[in-house]
């Protein structure tokens, strides 16, 4: 597997402030003047994808001192250079740094971020949505965009007629190299995965990452952090990994080399950028401690043994944590919405909704003869992720009398039991925002609510117009494509 992680000549465009750690809040252990030839650690995957200038810090290394630098402070001058003929003798980067004031244990080999709530794509809804030329309904249709097309989202290009309760909102969007105007009721926004390039946005799989994150009642953003006592678990990042998942998935980080680096990496800069919660964390039995060097001392045994689950419910019981999904004040909620956001993390999150709430959903669909549907498999994956996908109940649903479906409309049939199963598990008083995308994008074709509206319950609230619906040509719904960019990345994962 070809080394992603290089260096590179560059040269600082001014005085530039070589920092102890990746933030200008850390130390600055000195001035590198204008114009001096330095040595910057660089990763390729992100050559293309960067975000906005002033916002990535490179490790750089100036007369053998080994510091951080804002990307904004230099200028590349020769790519691709192999670290061992670049770097004069003695000044080889080190996998642990001893710098002043703080220490860098030499964890994490990413630290960029994902923007946690920025709208970046929607998705279409309706078979035909009509892309005008100016925004308004009495415009000229530019051209259709079929139903779950995925577009890149501007929120600047919005256009404001009035008050949203009385007039929609119209967004500037380019689709098959034109230009034109969408109204807000022909599509759902999409609050993240889809736009970081973890999965192929025209891929089936990104249809459905970008269901489970329509409309911000839904918030799937990376990262969140919900528990309400009223809800049965602690749901964390954009999968939710309800059921006590969570665990297996700081776990599943732990046991690969690469992540384990990532995960302790941005726990101990939380640590050391807010010590209180070292003290926090001991008070309530953690083995933790900054040490004579200021490093977190017992932190690779606090990721093996944290239980998120359990940890919340005390917290929660205790009056420390509020729920919701934004920093709180509870130390555990406040590290986690900063560490979830890093793009390796990120990156995982995906790979474990993907390995485990979709594969669970798909498996259990293939048992109940319909691993070809995607409006059932989908619906099955919102049960899981909810942590509501109880197999008893929702066989003696979909089999009545343990007979299998078998023809189209028996298929389609069993997907609106399960889809509407939601409702009724959830005790919903309204139809969330994940379960409207999802019907959608496979049931409205099919479909029409004839009573109900608010939240539909069963299939009796809904009239079968005999279109069928769309289901997998080789027979599993929800594959991923060969050339999908998540194949790559997670397999990078592995060879680290």
């Amino acid at each position: 597997m070809e080394n992603r992680v290089c260096q590179i000549n560059a040269e600082t465009i001014s005085n530039a402030n070589l920092r102890a750690l990746y933030s200008t809040k850390y130390p600055v252990l000195m001035v590198i003047p204008k114009g001096s030839k330095i040595f910057v650690e660089f990763d390729k995957r992100y050559e293309s994808d960067l975000p906005k200038p002033g916002s990535v810090w490179y490790r750089a290394t100036y007369n053998g001192k080994i510091g951080y630098l804002c990307d904004i402070t230099f200028k590349k001058l020769i790519l691709d250079v192999e670290p061992e003929r670049q770097t004069p003798k003695n000044q080889q980067l080190e996998e642990t740094i001893e710098l002043p004031e703080v220490a860098v244990s030499g964890y994490s080999s990413c630290s960029e971020r994902v923007s946690s709530d920025d709208v970046r794509f929607v998705i279409t809804t309706p078979d035909n949505a009509n892309m005008r030329s100016a925004a308004s309904v009495n415009s000229s249709t530019e051209t259709t965009v079929p139903r779950g097309t995925i577009l890149p989202f501007d929120k600047a290009s919005k256009i404001d007629l009035g008050p949203k309760e009385k007039f929609p909102r119209w967004y500037k969007f380019n689709y098959n190299q034109k230009s034109g105007y969408l109204c807000d009721v022909t599509f759902v926004a999409d609050l993240s995965p889809v736009c970081t390039g973890f999965v192929n946005p025209k891929g089936v799989c990104a249809q459905l990452i970008a269901a489970f994150n329509a409309d911000a009642d839904a918030r799937r953003i990376f990262n969140e952090v919900h528990y309400y006592p009223k809800d049965a678990h602690i749901t964390i990042g954009f999968g939710h990994f309800a059921g006590g998942t969570q665990d297996e998935f700081i776990r599943s980080m732990m046991s690969n080399a690469h992540m384990k680096k990532v995960l302790m990496g941005e726990f101990e800069k939380q640590f050391l950028q807010n010590k209180g919660f070292i003290d926090q964390a001991r008070a309530e039995g953690f083995d933790l401690k900054l040490s004579s060097s200021n490093e977190v001392a017992g932190l690779e045994n606090f990721l093996n043994v944290l239980k998120l689950e359990k940890e919340f419910v005390q917290a929660s019981k205790a009056g420390k944590f509020p729920g919701g999904a934004k920093k709180t004040g509870y130390w555990l909620n406040d590290i986690l919405v900063e560490v979830l956001l890093n793009k390796d993390i990120c990156a995982w999150q995906v790979k474990f909704w993907l390995e485990h709430t979709l594969k669970d959903a798909k498996d259990f669909a293939v048992e109940l003869g319909c691993g070809d549907h995607y409006g059932l498999v989908a619906s099955l994956a919102s049960l899981r992720s909810s942590g509501l996908m109880d197999r008893k109940d929702i066989k003696k649903l979909v089999w009545r009398n343990d007979v299998k479906p078998t023809s189209s409309s028996e298929k389609d049939a069993a997907a609106m039991r399960v889809w509407a199963y939601y409702n009724v598990a959830k005790k919903a008083d309204k139809t969330r925002g994940r379960q409207k995308a999802i019907f959608s994008l496979w049931f409205a074709k099919s479909w029409t609510a004839v009573k109900h509206e608010t939240c539909p319950t069963s299939i009796d609230d809904f009239k079968y117009n005999g279109t069928a619906m769309a289901t997998a040509s080789n027979g599993v719904a929800f594959e991923l494509t060969t050339d999908d960019p998540y194949l790559k990345i997670i397999s990078s994962f592995g060879s680290r």
